[in-house]
């Protein structure tokens, strides 16, 4: 959340500084509606996530073996990464609100940083899992079930 904040306040000097440059009516005009609800989408996606995740949540990456093992229910059955793919479904949501320049080179940016975080977690996870990590990854999808499955 502190990112989003972030970003937003981002976007708003980007507006005072003219680099604020609105790509409605070349690419599409802005759909408040849409956007809203896909934001909101992600939103709930992000909190579903952190919720099955229970005590094995924790903010940042300190590769610390969880003694409460490998999260594989609730939004995990669906997708590995259900957390950044939240991420993704909210700042596309974010775009659809203000669709500028900017606001395109972040949603961009965001997808980017979440598939490297997503590799580098993974990793750890085979690491640390073995076995029972390969055959989660042999059924559910980095991002989205039917993608990215490990063979």
């Amino acid at each position: 959340m502190v990112g989003l904040g972030l970003v937003l306040v981002w976007q708003a000097l980007a507006a005072g500084f003219e680099f604020y440059v609105p790509l409605a009516g070349l690419l599409f005009a802005p759909w408040p509606k849409l956007g809203v609800a896909v934001f909101a989408a992600g939103v709930a996606l992000v909190a579903t996530a952190i919720a099955n995740m229970g005590p094995s949540w924790q903010m940042g990456f300190d590769q610390t073996v969880p003694e409460h093992g490998l999260v594989r229910t609730g939004v995990f059955r669906l997708s590995r990464n259900p957390i950044y793919l939240g991420l993704d479904v909210l700042f596309i949501g974010w775009f659809l609100v203000l669709p500028t320049l900017l606001s395109l080179i972040i949603v961009i940016g965001v997808a980017l940083g979440a598939r490297r975080q997503a590799i580098d977690e993974e990793e750890y996870l085979q690491r640390t899992y073995g076995p029972e990590f390969r055959l989660w990854a042999r059924d559910v999808g980095r991002f989205v079930p039917w993608l990215r499955r490990l063979r």
